[in-house]
């Protein structure tokens, strides 16, 4: 009886993670378009500004959240630059700074770390990790 209301709270939260990530593919998609269509590009500068986030984003994520947290320092922080651009560009408030938005790529950041670093605990759920 438990296992079956386990096993039921797995496949409902496999669900909502797959969605989350056609979500999160759709919000690229639509964002590498704006980013075509307005030339929202950051400049050099800008580049190194999300790579600046990325490692500040995991450096608190490992203080405050260590257990979800992602291995990998270069994962880390490409996955923070990644999440950092697209953020940038779909979240347009707060300010600007050489070609980035501020607010935009530190949530951008924090939320694409963080989604990588439930797929462990989604495996171990599931019983494949």
């Amino acid at each position: 009886m438990l296992l079956d209301k386990l096993w039921e709270r797995a496949k409902l939260l496999l669900t909502m993670l797959v969605f989350l990530f056609l979500l999160a593919i759709v919000i690229i998609v639509v964002a590498f378009g704006n980013w075509l269509v307005l030339g929202n590009m950051p400049s050099g500068l800008g580049v190194l500004l999300l790579l600046a986030i990325a490692i500040a984003v995991r450096f608190v994520g490992n203080k405050l959240i260590p257990i979800a947290m992602p291995t990998g320092r270069l994962r880390i922080i490409g996955v923070g630059l990644l999440g950092g651009l697209v953020g940038s560009l779909l979240f347009q408030v707060g300010p600007w700074v050489v070609g980035v938005n501020l607010v935009g790529a530190i949530l951008g950041a924090a939320l694409f770390i963080l989604l990588v670093g439930l797929f462990p605990f989604v495996k171990i759920l599931l019983g494949r990790g």
